[in-house]
C-alpha cells in the first residue's frame, strides 16, 4: 500500500493564533514572554496613533536565519524544548512552539528585524494569506538578509515619540527583535491601553523589574509613564509564607506573620490578662509562627499519591480586613487600615507565576478564575465569626498573593490556549495544599481573636451592669412622667415604688461618679498639656539660653554708652535688645500661652489658622538653622470641635522630636519638616515628616513600641512625647499610621483625627 503524509490547511495558523488566543492581552503577553526568554532587559510596547500601528521590541538575544527557518517557521517545533535554560540563567517559559501566532490575533501585517551577533534578519507575513483554500506548506512569508538595524528601522517607519526613540538608541544598537504591525484587529482605545497595562503590570512579580523593563507607550507618554510597574503592598493584617522544605521536598514549611494587632502600649497587661503564651508575645513583636508538615498531611487521602508528583513550589498569602467597627477594633486591638482601598480590584486574588509570568487568568479580578481555590464556598459552608466556637474562614475578597512554580512542574502543565493549567489529579492536590496552607493562618487568627474576645467581655462586665441599670432608670423615669401626666389616677404599685426609689438611690451615685471621672479627664488633660510645655521648653534650651547671654551683652552696652553719652550705640544696643524681646515673645507663644485658659475650652476651631499659627511661631522662635518648617494647607476649610492646645500639644512635641533628632545626630543640612492636613469626611488628617535620621533600630521593625511612655530613642529625653500624643488621639477616637517608619529616610506619621 502506499504512504502518504499528513498535511495541514493553512487555516490551522489562525486556529493557533487568532482564535486560540481568545484575548488581545493574552496574545501581548506572549510577545512579552518571548522577551523576557530572550535575556533581553528592556521589552517595549509603542501603539502609535498616527500611523494606526504597533510596534512590539525587546533588547533580547534576537535570531539568526537558521533558527527562523528551522523553529520560528515550524509550528509546534520550539528551540526551547530540550535546551529551557537560556545564556543569563534564566528559565524560559515558552516551549509548545506556537507563541509566534499570536501575532496574528494582534494585526493582520507582520513586519520583524531580529539582530543576532551582528546578522541582521528581515521577516514579512501577512495572516490573511492563511485563510484561502491553500495548504500550510504553500503559505510563504519572506525572509531575508537585512542592511538595517534596530534604531534605523524604527526611524524608518516614522515612530512619533522621541522617548522611544531614546530608549532603543540606548539599549538596542546590538541584538534584539523588532515587529512593526499593522492591520491592527482592534481599535486601542483609552479603555483597551488601560487594560493592556493593568495586564502587564501583574504579569511579573515586583522583585522582577530589576532585571526586566516592560514598557507601554503611546504618543503622548515619556519613558518614566510609560513603564510597568507591579503592583505591591505593605499593608496586610497576616502574611503567609511557604516552601517545600530544601532537606525533604515532601515537607511544607509554613511562616505565619502576624500584623494584625496594636496593644497601643498596653502589651505587657493584655498579653498577660488575656493568657497568650511566651511564644505569642514573640509572634506579636513580628516573629513568624513556623510550621512543618508532610506534604500528606495537608491533602485528603484520595491525593496523597498525586502530590508527591506535584514538585516543588513556593508562595506569599497576604490577609487584608474589608471592614470593622469602632466597637471590634477596641475589643480586638486592631491596627489602622484606613488607607486600604479597592484591595481585591488592586491586586486581585491568588495568582499562579511559572517561571516569574503570570499564568493568566488564576487570580485575575472580576473573572470567574479570581476565586479559583473556592473560597467563597468555604466561607459559606462555615460562615461563623472570627470569635466564635465555630470553624471560621476567610473569604476570596480578602486573600491576594502569588503561587510560583516552573517548567520542571511537569504535571502542571499549561492548556494549550495558555489560559490556565490542565485539570489533572496533581492540579487538584496542589490546590488542596494550599487551601490548607490557609487553614493554618485561619486557625492562628480564630485563636487569637477568641482570646481578646474573652478578655474584652470580663473587663466590661462592669460597663455591661452599668448599662442595665441605666436603661431601668430610664424606664422608670419614663413610668414616674406617665403617672404625673396622667389625667386617671393610678394606683401606685410595689413595682413603680420600687424602680422610684432605685432611681432616687442611684441618680446621685452616678451624677457623682461622672463628675469624677470629667474631673479626672479634665486633669489628665492640663498635665499632658503641661508635659508638652515642658519638652518644648527643653527643646528652646539654647535658644533661651543665649538670648538670655545676648540681652546682658546689649545691656552692658547700653550702661557703657551712656556713661560716654553715646546715644547712636545706645539706639543699636536697644533695637538688637528689642529683637530679641520679639523671640522671647514668640518662644512665650509656643510654650507657656499654650495652656492659656481660652485654648481649654472645647469648641469649633479652624484647624488651618490653628496650626499654621502655630507653625509661624516655632519658625520664628527657632530660625531655618535649626528647623524649616513648610506647612501644607488644606484646600477646603476645617472646622473641627476640639481643646485648641491638644492639637497644638501634639504638632509641638512631633516638632520638638525632630529637633532633637536632628541635633542629637549633629545634622546640619537638611532640616527639613513638613506638616499637611487634609479634610477627612468626618474630621481632619495630620501628616507630618522630617528629613532626619528616622527612627532608632531598636524600634523599626515594631514601630509603635515608640508610643508607649518613657520609650524614647533619644540619649536625653523624657520618652513622654510620642505617648501623649497617642492618649490625645485616642481621646478623638483617631487613629496613629506609623507603617511607613523605617521604609524611607527621616520620621513620618499619619494622624486621623475622627
Amino acid at each position: 500500500m502506499e504512504k502518504i503524509p499528513f498535511d495541514v490547511d493553512s487555516y490551522t495558523a489562525r486556529l493557533i493564533g487568532r482564535e486560540n488566543v481568545s484575548k488581545l492581552e493574552g496574545a501581548i503577553i506572549e510577545l512579552v514572554k518571548n522577551a523576557y526568554d530572550a535575556d533581553a532587559s528592556k521589552c517595549i510596547i509603542y501603539y502609535d496613533n498616527i500611523n494606526e500601528s504597533l510596534i512590539i521590541a525587546d533588547n533580547g538575544c534576537g535570531m539568526n536565519e537558521k533558527i527562523i527557518k528551522d523553529h520560528w517557521m515550524t509550528i509546534g517545533r520550539s528551540s526551547k524544548k530540550e535546551k529551557f535554560v537560556s545564556a543569563k540563567g534564566r528559565v524560559q517559559t515558552g516551549a509548545k512552539g506556537i507563541g509566534r501566532f499570536a501575532l496574528d490575533r494582534i494585526a493582520s501585517r507582520a513586519h520583524m528585524i531580529t539582530v543576532n551577533n551582528n546578522e541582521s534578519i528581515e521577516w514579512i507575513i501577512n495572516w490573511e494569506n492563511f485563510s484561502s483554500n491553500k495548504k500550510l506548506s504553500e503559505t510563504y512569508a519572506e525572509i531575508g538578509m537585512s542592511y538595517e538595524d534596530i534604531p534605523n528601522f524604527l526611524k524608518k517607519v516614522n515612530a512619533n515619540n522621541s522617548s522611544v526613540q531614546n530608549i532603543i538608541n540606548k539599549n538596542f544598537f546590538k541584538t534584539g527583535t523588532f515587529f512593526y504591525l499593522t492591520g491592527l484587529r482592534e481599535e486601542w482605545g483609552e479603555k483597551l491601553i488601560k487594560k493592556i497595562r493593568k495586564n502587564l503590570s501583574t504579569v511579573i512579580p515586583p522583585n522582577m523589574e530589576e532585571i526586566f523593563k516592560i514598557f507601554l507607550f503611546t504618543n503622548d507618554l515619556n519613558e518614566k509613564e510609560a513603564q510597568i510597574t507591579s503592583y505591591h503592598e505593605d499593608s496586610y493584617d497576616y502574611k503567609i509564607s511557604f516552601s517545600t522544605s530544601k532537606k525533604d521536598k515532601d515537607v511544607m514549611e509554613i511562616n505565619i506573620v502576624r500584623n494584625e494587632f496594636d496593644f497601643r502600649g498596653e502589651d505587657k497587661t493584655v498579653i498577660q490578662e488575656a493568657n497568650f503564651t511566651k511564644n505569642d508575645k514573640k509572634y506579636f513583636y513580628g516573629t513568624p509562627i513556623i510550621i512543618k508538615k508532610k506534604l500528606k498531611e495537608l491533602v485528603s487521602e484520595e491525593n496523597e499519591n498525586s502530590i508527591t508528583e506535584v514538585g516543588e513550589f513556593n508562595g506569599t498569602f497576604y490577609f487584608f480586613k474589608n471592614s470593622a467597627n469602632q466597637i471590634d477594633t477596641r475589643k480586638f486591638y486592631y491596627k489602622d487600615f484606613s488607607s486600604r482601598k479597592n484591595m481585591s480590584e488592586k491586586f486581585g486574588g491568588i495568582k499562579i507565576y511559572r517561571d516569574n509570568f503570570w499564568i493568566r487568568p488564576y487570580g485575575e479580578f472580576d473573572t470567574s478564575s479570581y476565586d479559583w481555590l473556592l473560597l467563597a464556598n468555604r466561607k459559606n459552608q462555615s460562615p461563623a465569626a472570627v470569635s466564635s466556637t465555630g470553624k471560621w474562614r476567610a473569604n476570596s475578597g480578602q486573600i491576594y498573593g502569588q503561587v510560583y512554580i516552573s517548567r520542571l512542574n511537569l504535571y502542571l502543565e499549561d492548556q494549550s490556549n495558555r489560559e490556565g493549567i490542565v485539570e489533572s489529579p496533581q492540579f487538584s492536590a496542589f490546590r488542596e495544599v494550599l487551601v490548607s496552607i490557609i487553614e493554618e493562618f485561619e486557625t492562628d487568627r480564630q485563636y487569637v481573636l477568641r482570646k481578646l474576645k474573652n478578655l474584652f467581655d470580663r473587663n466590661n462586665e462592669a460597663e455591661r451592669l452599668e448599662r442595665e441599670l441605666k436603661e431601668k432608670i430610664k424606664k422608670a423615669e419614663q413610668k414616674q412622667s406617665e403617672i404625673k401626666n396622667s389625667s386617671i389616677e393610678i394606683d401606685s404599685k410595689p413595682e413603680q415604688d420600687d424602680n422610684i426609689n432605685l432611681l432616687e438611690t442611684v441618680r446621685p451615685v452616678i451624677a457623682k461618679k461622672e463628675s469624677e471621672i470629667e474631673e479626672l479627664t479634665n486633669e489628665v488633660k492640663m498635665l499632658r498639656a503641661m508635659a508638652t510645655t515642658g519638652i518644648s521648653i527643653n527643646t528652646y534650651f539654647h535658644e533661651i539660653s543665649s538670648l538670655i547671654n545676648d540681652i546682658h551683652e546689649e545691656l552692658y552696652e547700653i550702661i557703657e554708652a551712656s556713661e560716654d553719652e553715646d546715644l547712636e550705640t545706645i539706639k543699636q544696643s536697644a533695637q538688637k535688645a528689642y529683637s530679641y524681646k520679639t523671640k522671647f515673645e514668640q518662644w512665650y507663644e509656643v510654650t507657656i500661652k499654650s495652656v492659656k485658659a481660652d485654648k481649654r475650652k472645647r469648641s469649633l476651631f479652624e484647624i488651618q489658622e490653628l496650626v499654621a499659627n502655630l507653625c509661624t511661631a516655632w519658625s520664628t522662635s527657632l530660625g531655618e538653622e535649626r528647623a524649616k518648617i513648610d506647612f501644607v494647607e488644606s484646600f477646603e476649610p476645617i472646622r473641627y470641635k476640639c481643646f485648641p492646645f491638644e492639637i497644638e500639644s501634639v504638632i509641638s512635641n512631633l516638632i520638638s522630636n525632630s529637633i532633637s533628632a536632628f541635633d542629637e545626630s549633629c545634622q546640619t543640612t537638611n532640616r527639613n519638616i513638613r506638616i499637611e492636613i487634609k479634610r477627612l469626611n468626618k474630621g481632619f488628617k495630620l501628616i507630618y515628616s522630617d528629613k532626619g535620621p528616622g527612627l532608632p533600630k531598636k524600634f523599626t521593625n515594631n514601630p509603635r513600641k515608640i508610643l508607649e511612655p518613657l520609650k524614647s530613642g533619644k540619649l536625653e529625653g523624657t520618652g513622654l512625647g510620642m505617648w501623649i500624643i497617642d492618649s490625645i488621639v485616642k481621646d478623638y477616637k483617631g487613629t496613629i499610621d506609623l507603617s511607613k517608619c523605617g521604609k524611607q529616610k527621616g520620621f513620618y506619621i499619619e494622624i486621623n483625627f475622627e
